[in-house]
Parts: structure tokens; sequence; C-alpha cells
């Protein structure tokens, strides 16, 4: 009998509007592994990503701006945080949330990417409020274009993902 796994995981992609391209490109790279999973080493892997942008039209309370991006970190295995020259304050948000769940033995990870070229103080005093807050530390992964980052990405998930399946495989179904 031959038996049938499956990854299954729930990755989040945070960033602002000034990297919104790279969310572009961290979608690419999920269905690139994706690909590969399935047709070079014929195990089905699915890879969820909640997209704000494909969501219905909605109204929250004035001040709420996030709670719909803080529900889905919450459902997630893992955080994919981007920053530019910026620090969004959803995706600060957004890290804080990853980080508290961590704290309550949410079994999430949380890898965040800068852009080497704006690298700032601004960004080393959020990694120091983490550290404080979370006593876990940020250790950027840098990147300098898309091609970096993609490439960056793709060795980041492929060690992720043979690690997800070797620890609890999803069964599908046995075959004789």
């Amino acid at each position: 009998r031959t038996r049938h796994h499956m990854i299954g995981v729930d990755i989040f992609i945070s960033c602002g509007d000034e990297v919104a391209t790279y969310r572009d490109v961290g979608q690419a790279v999920f269905r690139s592994l994706e690909h590969m999973f399935r047709n070079e080493l014929e195990v089905p892997l699915a890879i969820a990503n909640w997209d704000f942008s494909a969501d219905a039209p909605r109204v929250v309370r004035a001040g709420d701006l996030a709670a719909r991006s803080l529900a889905m970190v919450e459902r997630s295995n893992a955080l994919i945080a981007i920053f530019g020259a910026d620090l969004p304050k959803i995706t600060c948000k957004e890290i804080r949330r990853a980080f508290s769940l961590r704290q309550r033995g949410a079994p999430v990870d949380i890898w965040v990417f800068l852009d080497r070229g704006n690298r700032s103080r601004r960004h080393a005093e959020f990694v120091a409020r983490i550290k404080r807050q979370f006593h876990e530390e940020i250790i950027f992964t840098l990147y300098e274009s898309e091609l970096d980052f993609q490439a960056k990405l793709f060795t980041t998930l492929t060690p992720y993902l043979f690690r997800r399946f070797m620890q609890a495989p999803v069964v599908l179904g046995e075959t004789a």
C-alpha cells in the first residue's frame, strides 16, 4: 500500500504599499513551490495565503482597519514581513501579533525581509522593541532586488516545508 501525504500550510505575507510588488513575488514563489512539490517530488503541497485585495468590500469600526489582517495572522502557520524604507503600522501590528501568539505557545514562524539599501535606525528600534517586549530577536534577511528577495524566500521556505512534511504530513488516502 502507498500512502499519499500532503503538506498544508497557511503563510501570511505582510508589507506596505511601498514594497507591494514583493507580495506578488512571494505569491509566485508559493505557486512555484507547490508546482515543484506536486510535479517533481510527487508530494501535494497547498499553501494558503490571504490576499486582502481579493476580499469583498466591508465596513469596520473606526480605528479597527487591521482587525481582519490580525485575524488572518492568528490562523497562519507563518508570517513573512517585507520592509522597504517604511515601517507600516499594520505590518508592525501583524508582526507583534505573531510574536504574541508565539509567546502563548503557538508554533508561528516569522521571517522578516529588509531592503538592504533602506536599513535604518527606525528598523533597529523596531527590532529592539520586539526584543524587549517578547524576549525574542528578529534577524532580518536583507534583499537588494525582487530577484534577490525571490531567491531568499525560496531558500527560506523550502527547508521549512520539508520540516513540516517530516513532522506532521496530512494523509490524503491509501492505494493498494
